[in-house]
């Protein structure tokens, strides 16, 4: 009764295994007439339980809602009405297991709380292109660009920039710099000389 609905459940299944169970639950029998997916210990055959589906009225929207699996995971679930000449013959519940984002976004939160301006000093206070790297990072991470995305006024910003906080003082720095922005040397002197000097250009 239901074929063409199962084969678009057994397709959503084989995209996004693990992390999610479709079931289809037959109004006429109030009951699980397919199931697969694995987050739940129901069954086909099973009582649907509709009064347990947060959003069940007899006309269902397709509207993403939260509940919590048997074993305590964050779920993000939609019921989708399955309609026969506008009569609601069965609803589709996708529930989409988002725990595992939570202990990931912990896990991020956690790595990324030591900031890159806060290096110990005595470990990189001599590492010029560390510090280049930073630099570079904060700029581009500000502008929300990747530095083959930079215009090239975006780039003489930069360069300018790297010199004012002295990053030209290292051994070929200029160099290092010109193939990290993809700019020639010539076009790296051409915009420092339009800073108050490149007594320290290399």
């Amino acid at each position: 009764m239901f074929t063409s609905h199962i084969n678009i459940a057994k397709s959503i299944i084989q995209l996004m295994q693990p992390l999610v169970e479709v079931v289809i639950h037959d109004l006429k029998t109030q009951t699980i007439t397919y199931i697969e997916g694995g987050l739940s210990k129901r069954k086909i055959g099973d009582p649907s339980l509709l009064d347990e589906i947060d959003n069940w009225n007899n006309e269902v929207d397709d509207v993403v809602y939260h509940k919590l699996s048997h074993d305590g995971r964050l779920l993000k679930s939609v019921t989708i009405p399955i309609q026969n000449n506008s009569e609601t013959m069965a609803l589709m519940c996708i529930n989409y297991d988002v725990s595992v984002f939570q202990e990931m976004q912990k896990i991020a939160t956690l790595a990324l709380t030591k900031r890159l301006d806060e290096q110990p000093q005595s470990l990189f206070k001599n590492d010029w292109q560390e510090r280049i790297h930073i630099a570079l990072h904060k700029i581009l991470s500000e502008k929300g660009k990747k530095i083959d995305k930079l215009t090239f006024d975006e780039k003489k910003e930069i360069v300018q920039f790297l010199y004012q906080m002295g990053a030209f003082k290292g051994r070929n720095a200029t160099d290092y710099i010109a193939e990290i922005l993809n700019l020639g040397r010539a076009t790296i002197f051409k915009y420092l000389k339009q800073t108050k000097s490149i007594q320290n250009v290399d």
